[in-house]
């Protein structure tokens, strides 16, 4: 039986959320990550809290780097993660491992049950929470 490491919403999720519209140029989506801490912006649905997908570090390495690509007039929707895997609070932090390990990414969307952001949990702060409070 898996060993329990509490819930989501245990984890003190100290960064704060980036977000921008999927109509944000790329050139200004990855001038928000460069100033920021996280090596990912969440994209919002126009006038809303729903998420629409994720622009991550791997994107842009993946699907961005060393192709001519005007980042001034290409959008971040022509190159973000749609419908990205989320979380809620609710779920166990054992999920949110096992689903960043299959998926192989580092951070993870929380939404509530109408699917509006919550939060974005990284990898180290999974960690930091496990190390604090369970060994």
């Amino acid at each position: 039986m898996a060993r329990s490491f509490g819930k989501i919403s245990e984890v003190i999720l100290t960064e704060p959320v980036n977000t921008c519209g999927a109509d944000l140029t790329l050139g200004e989506c990855l001038k928000i990550m460069r100033t920021s801490t996280t090596g990912c912006i969440v994209i919002m649905e126009p006038g809303g809290g729903k998420v629409a997908g994720i622009f991550t570090e791997r994107d842009y390495i993946r699907k961005i780097a060393g192709n001519s690509i005007n980042l001034g007039v290409k959008t971040v929707r022509e190159y973000m993660t749609p419908d990205p895997v989320s979380l809620k609070g609710g779920d166990d932090v054992i999920s949110a491992l096992i689903k960043m390990r299959m998926g192989k990414f580092r951070h993870i969307v929380v939404v509530d049950d109408n699917k509006n952001l919550k939060a974005l949990l990284s990898l180290r702060e999974i960690s930091e929470h496990i190390i604090d409070n369970y060994l």
